[in-house]
C-alpha cells in the first residue's frame, strides 16, 4: 500500500500535540491482550519488560519486529538475539512471532498487524521506549485503519531506561533521540504513515 502525501490536506503535528500524544501513551494502564509488540531497536535494553509481562499472564504472546539494514554487505540482526533471550527465559518458541522483514516503524507496523490480522486478535500492547511511543503509536493506529481492522491497541512504554547514557542508536541517549522525534513524526505525517491528531 502507498499512502499519499498528506502534507496536502493535514497540518504538522505541534508541540503542544505532541507533548499531549506524550502524556496519553504514557498514562495508559494496559488490560489483558492477545499480544505484546516487541519492537527491537533500542538495543538490548528491554527484552525484560516483555518478559515479565509474558510471565504476568497480561498476554500469551509476543510479536518480535524490527531487523537491522538490508544492505548486502551487512548481517547482523536485531531480532535473534532477543529471541534467544525469551527462550532462555522459557518463553515457549510456539509463542513467539518472529517477523524479519521491516526495518523502520512503518514497516514494522505493517508487517506486525499482518500477523495480527491473520490470528484474529483483537487486542495488542506496544512494548516500546517511552521516547518512540507517539510516533509508533500513531503509525501503528495508522497500519490499522489502512488494513480496515479494529484492534484495541494499548501502550507500556518502558520508563525505567536510562536517559542520559549512550544507546546503540550511534551512541545518542534517549533524551537526544527524543528531541529527533518531532521532527520524525511530522516526515511520517506528510508520507501518509501515521494517524493525524484528529
Amino acid at each position: 500500500y502507498r499512502a499519499p502525501l498528506a502534507s496536502s490536506y493535514m497540518k504538522k503535528i505541534s508541540l503542544e500535540d505532541f507533548i499531549l500524544l506524550m502524556g496519553f501513551v504514557a498514562g495508559e494502564e494496559p488490560e489483558e491482550a492477545d499480544a505484546l509488540l516487541f519492537i527491537q531497536g533500542d538495543g538490548l535494553s528491554r527484552p525484560e519488560a516483555a518478559v515479565e509481562l509474558f510471565k504476568q499472564r497480561i498476554a500469551s504472546n509476543i510479536i518480535l519486529t524490527g531487523e537491522v539494514t538490508r544492505s548486502p554487505g551487512k548481517q547482523e540482526s536485531r531480532t535473534a538475539p532477543v529471541l534467544q533471550q525469551f527462550l532462555q527465559k522459557r518463553i515457549p518458541r510456539s509463542r513467539i512471532f518472529l517477523e524479519k522483514n521491516s526495518i523502520n516503524t512503518r514497516e514494522q507496523a505493517v508487517e506486525a498487524m499482518k500477523i495480527v490480522k491473520k490470528n484474529k486478535w483483537k487486542s495488542l500492547i506496544l512494548v516500546i521506549p517511552l521516547f518512540h511511543a507517539p510516533r509508533a503509536y500513531a503509525t501503528f493506529l495508522r497500519a490499522m485503519n489502512e488494513m480496515k481492522m479494529k484492534v484495541k491497541i494499548m501502550n507500556l512504554p518502558v520508563r525505567s531506561l536510562a536517559w542520559l547514557l549512550p544507546t546503540a542508536y550511534g551512541d545518542n541517549t534517549r533524551s537526544e533521540l527524543l528531541k529527533r522525534e518531532l521532527r520524525k513524526i511530522n516526515a511520517y505525517l506528510e508520507k501518509g504513515h501515521v494517524a493525524p491528531m484528529k
